[in-house]
């Protein structure tokens, strides 16, 4: 946590919000998902979120 009360985290190219409902969430929700990120960041994490992620854009889940 910074000074301003903002998180040091890397971008990334998916995350929790893209395989858990994609553009079917508002801010808020996509706030909480990303925050949960930050408590859950491990390699397994990121390997079940790019595994989600593909199964999400395959079958065409929240897209618009």
């Amino acid at each position: 946590l910074s000074e301003t009360g903002m998180f040091y985290v890397r971008p990334v190219i998916t995350g929790y919000p893209q395989i858990n409902g994609r553009s079917m969430l508002n801010v808020e929700e996509k706030r909480k998902l990303e925050l949960k990120y930050t408590e859950d960041i491990s390699f397994c994490t990121d390997l079940k979120i790019l595994v989600g992620t593909l199964k999400a854009v395959f079958q065409r889940e929240g897209s618009f």
